[in-house]
């Protein structure tokens, strides 16, 4: 199996770097890493996925396995409540107008570059346990233990290293910020549910240190089910 038989035509993706996601599939029990929009999954580089965690019911991390397939990374853990992934998108720059996955300095007279990272969490049992942050460098966590019931709000907090991150772009239908709500400032953000699979997706942007691109995008989500 080839790492690279996942790597995408990086043709005409114009801000394909920070729009697209990367999640772990709520559906097992092999549970698929996806990359992409909601509406539309795509291949990618397996190598991009950097690291993968579960834990079950209690908070408690467990046993994951991974394989690499024709569908990409499969992940194996069959006691967990949530899963976590860290998927490093590398760097993306702008060359005749066109996105190129490689670092700024390494093509002369690209443009806009940027550091891609993203990291998904995906609730497969909702728990107490949810509510304690994971340590990731941008992550959604919920307020309350309760689960969360359709037609009801449901209050989050978005934590950039750890901390409450204010005025952040909230969206609940992945990444696409055409109407995002904020973060109030104590990081805070009430969201609708829906029956059904729920998204909600957060990004946050820093000035790069380095000369390999301009900005640092990074962007998370979190995935649970209402049944």
């Amino acid at each position: 199996m080839k790492n690279t038989v996942l790597m995408m035509c990086m043709l005409g993706w114009m801000s394909a770097a920070s729009a697209h996601d990367a999640w772990v599939d709520e559906r097992g029990p092999a549970h698929a890493v996806r990359y992409g929009h909601a509406d539309k999954v795509e291949a990618y580089d397996t190598k991009k996925v950097v690291a993968v965690k579960a834990w079950d019911a209690r908070g408690v991390e467990v046993t994951t396995s991974t394989r690499v397939g024709d569908d990409g990374v499969q992940i194996e853990a069959p006691a967990a409540a949530l899963i976590a992934l860290d998927f490093d998108n590398g760097y993306w720059c702008k060359v005749d107008g066109k996105s190129r996955n490689v670092p700024k300095t390494e093509v002369p007279g690209a443009t806009d570059g940027s550091r891609s990272l993203k990291f998904g969490k995906t609730v497969l049992a909702w728990n107490a346990a949810l509510t304690r942050p994971l340590g990731r460098t941008l992550e959604v966590v919920p307020v309350s233990a309760a689960a969360p019931v359709a037609g009801q709000p449901l209050t989050l907090v978005v934590l950039f290293e750890g901390k409450p991150l204010a005025g952040a772009k909230v969206n609940t239908g992945g990444t696409h910020y055409d109407k995002p709500l904020l973060t109030d400032d104590k990081g805070q953000v009430t969201v609708p549910v829906q029956p059904g699979l729920n998204i909600v997706g957060v990004g946050h942007s820093l000035p790069h240190d380095g000369p390999q691109a301009d900005k640092l995008n990074m962007a998370a989500n979190l995935r649970f089910t209402v049944r």
